[in-house]
């Protein structure tokens, strides 16, 4: 492997991911600057995707530059690797899920409270299937297989508040380091 390469095991072999991009912005980056699949689940009048990472949020970038601290080339962030104190200024917009048994669907298990303020929901307890639409889940599937920090942005229609707009960081997170267990995902309004 070399530099312009990293490596994730997901439920099997070793994937080599190529590193696209190649300006002085990309040359840290441990992921690929284009993911046609993540791309087409890009939608509207559900979820934008934006794989640049092109922030509007300093806490976004914030929690972003602290998950890649905790990233190496061969290992992802595990939920242990955010103590609470680090995590306080983030608190709140913070929301965090955990892949379940089968892997097919993922589980709400906090939902910050000003996410819950901002929906007018709570959803902790609740299956990703249950409560947002179908891309949604594809969206963790897809970061499942292949990990990687992903911005989401754009109105919240998906709960009938389009008037409500957003962006989010969502995490990939490994206890083993390897396979995809939990996702941290920070909401920002716009």
């Amino acid at each position: 492997m070399n530099n312009r390469q990293a490596a994730f095991r997901v439920d099997g072999p070793v994937q080599v991911l190529e590193l696209q991009g190649g300006g002085k912005a990309d040359m840290d980056r441990k992921w690929p600057t284009v993911d046609p699949q993540l791309e087409a689940l890009s939608s509207p009048e559900i979820f934008n995707i934006d794989l640049s990472l092109n922030f509007a949020s300093e806490m976004l970038r914030s929690l972003l530059a602290e998950w890649e601290r905790m990233a190496s080339d061969d290992r992802l962030p595990s939920r242990s690797d955010f103590p609470f104190e680090n995590l306080q200024p983030y608190l709140g917009w913070i929301s965090l899920l955990r892949v379940n048994e089968a892997r097919d669907d993922v589980v709400h298990t906090l939902v910050g409270s000003k996410v819950v303020a901002k929906l007018g929901r709570n959803s902790t307890g609740r299956t990703v299937s249950e409560i947002m639409h179908p891309s949604a889940l594809a969206i963790y599937m897809q970061l499942m297989a292949h990990p990687r920090p992903l911005r989401t942005w754009g109105p919240i229609n998906w709960l009938n508040r389009d008037y409500l707009n957003h962006e989010s960081l969502m995490l990939p997170l490994a206890s083993d380091g390897e396979t995809v267990d939990q996702f941290m995902i920070m909401t920002a309004p716009l």
